[in-house]
């Protein structure tokens, strides 16, 4: 599965975080939520599908970015990279 980074572009972001979440329950994507609001997704997919089955391209869930991740690099966590690497393609 590629991962994608899905990022709120508006303060309350509950309605996509409970998108999200459903989307987990039933087994369509994994996700990882990082500390300032903002998710790691695993789905198999582009990232417009994964924003129709999020409901962001409808506005339903709310608002956000949704970018495909094909490099990573930086200052995080253990947890966060362990996940990334879990996950990656």
């Amino acid at each position: 599965m590629a991962i994608f980074l899905v990022v709120p572009t508006l303060p309350e972001f509950a309605g996509l975080k409970a998108s999200i979440q459903n989307q987990q329950d039933k087994g369509l994507i994994k996700f990882f939520e990082l500390p300032r609001g903002e998710f790691f997704v695993s789905f198999k997919g582009t990232s417009q599908e994964l924003s129709d089955v999020l409901q962001i391209t409808d506005g339903t869930s709310g608002s956000a970015i949704v970018s495909s991740v094909g490099s990573y690099y930086g200052r995080a966590g253990t947890n966060i990279w362990e996940w990334v690497q879990a996950h990656w393609e």
